[in-house]
C-alpha cells in the first residue's frame, strides 16, 4: 500500500511542477505558454517598473521608479523588454543583459554634455560600459501573460561618485593597472 501511495505522491509532484507526464500535455517547466489577453490586460499585474503597467498612474514621469517598487530621484533606471523568446530563463538573462545596455546607453548619453566636446565620444561610451559592469544591477524581472520579459538596471548617485572618485591612484599607477587588465583580472 505504501508503494501506490508513493507513487500517486511522485506524480502529483511531477504534474504540479510542469513536467510531462508519460501521456500527458504539460509544458516543460521553463517555457512560457502565452495567454491569449491583449497588452494592456496582460500588464494589469505588472510592477511599477514596467512601462504601461496602471500602478504607475498619479506617479512622477521623471526619475526612477525602481525595482522596490518606490520612486527614487537618485538614481538612473534602464527597463529592458524581450518578446521573442519562450524559454523563460533565457528570456529573463536576455533581458537582464539588455537592461544593463540601457544603462550603459544611458550614462553615455548623459555624460557627452557634461564632459564637452574635449572628451572623445569612445571615451564616454568606453566610460559607460565600465560603470554599466562595476555598478549597474539588474534589481527586478517579470514576465507577463503573454511572455514578455521585462527587467529592470539600475545605477545610484551614491555608487556612481565612488566609481568616478576612484581609489587614490597615481597617474603612473592607473596606467599601468589599465594597460595590464587582463592579467589582473583575468586567469
Amino acid at each position: 500500500m505504501v508503494g501506490k501511495r508513493s507513487i500517486a505522491i511522485f506524480t502529483v509532484l511531477l504534474a504540479a511542477s510542469g513536467c510531462t507526464l508519460i501521456g500527458g500535455k504539460h509544458a516543460p517547466v521553463d517555457e512560457c505558454t502565452p495567454e491569449n489577453v491583449s497588452s494592456s490586460k496582460a500588464l494589469e499585474k505588472a510592477p511599477v517598473w514596467v512601462p504601461g503597467s496602471p500602478m504607475r498612474v498619479g506617479l512622477p514621469t521623471t526619475g526612477c521608479l525602481g525595482g522596490d517598487g518606490k520612486y527614487h530621484t537618485d538614481r538612473l533606471c534602464a527597463v529592458s523588454e524581450v518578446t521573442v523568446m519562450t524559454a523563460i530563463s533565457q528570456a529573463e538573462q536576455t533581458a537582464r543583459q539588455k537592461s544593463l545596455r540601457l544603462v550603459g546607453e544611458a550614462l553615455a548619453t548623459r555624460m557627452g554634455p557634461v564632459l564637452g566636446s574635449t572628451t572623445p565620444t569612445d571615451d564616454v561610451t568606453t566610460v559607460s560600459k565600465d560603470l554599466r559592469g562595476v555598478i549597474g544591477r539588474v534589481t527586478d524581472t517579470w514576465v507577463s501573460p503573454i511572455c514578455t520579459a521585462y527587467a529592470i538596471a539600475e545605477v545610484t548617485l551614491d555608487d556612481f561618485t565612488y566609481v568616478m572618485r576612484g581609489p587614490a591612484l597615481s597617474t603612473t599607477a592607473r596606467r599601468l593597472l589599465l594597460e595590464h587588465a587582463a592579467t589582473v583580472v583575468g586567469p
